[in-house]
């Protein structure tokens, strides 16, 4: 597009929206940490911060469900990831990894 063509106003909805997710992202990461305390209840006390790599504990605990969401969100990271560098859509990488059990 050059400087005299306009953008749809699809794609400037999907802009904005991806503005607005990158302010609220900046945001939680790099606000105050007061903040977090507004959100519990009177008396209720704030649990210690996780880190970077939880302990490993077997079973069904607190830190094996937060080790398992990271697990996902880095598996979803990758799955866009391969998509956008293979440039084959998302459904078709999933399908290549089940190995053509997905859409026949």
């Amino acid at each position: 597009m050059g400087f005299n063509e306009y953008i749809t106003n699809e794609r400037a909805v999907i802009m904005i929206a991806h503005t607005h997710f990158l302010a609220f992202s900046l945001a939680a990461a790099f606000g105050p940490k007061v903040l977090d305390s507004l959100t519990l209840a009177n008396g209720e006390s704030d649990e210690e911060p996780a880190g970077f790599m939880p302990a490993i504990q077997p079973g069904l605990t607190a830190s094996a469900e937060l080790l398992n969401g990271r697990m996902a969100m880095l598996g979803l990271v990758l799955l866009v990831l391969t998509s956008a560098f293979t440039g084959k859509e998302i459904l078709d990488v999933v399908n290549i990894g089940l190995g053509g059990l997905l859409l026949k």
